[in-house]
């Protein structure tokens, strides 16, 4: 997958599910492999929920957690809906807008 999206229909191909949303988090977030916030251990096992489990200190560590998607009951292909439609047109978007266009 590229960094980024260049046009719509590249982007619906790339995000139209929470796990690839997710995914790409994930490679943006450890594009090295997953290391553990707390004792910087790289070896992790992925556990329910989409939650890794450090082997080293077994702490639970989601790929959102301390991102802005991280309490959020939004789904993560809505956030990365509204995100692209910010990011995507020359003068923004207003809030008027996303609400029409994201339809959550």
């Amino acid at each position: 997958m590229k960094e980024y999206p260049e046009n719509m229909q590249e982007f619906i191909d790339n995000f139209s599910t929470d796990e690839q949303c997710r995914d790409y988090i994930q490679t943006v977030r450890w594009s090295s492999g997953f290391v553990c916030p707390s004792c910087a251990h790289t070896n992790a096992w992925l556990h329910a929920r989409h939650i890794f489990r450090c082997m080293n200190c077994r702490r639970d560590v989601s790929v959102t957690a301390g991102t802005v998607f991280g309490d959020s009951r939004v789904p993560l292909r809505l956030w990365f809906q509204a995100l692209w439609c910010m990011v995507s047109q020359k003068n923004g978007v207003s809030a008027m807008g996303l609400g029409g266009s994201v339809g959550y």
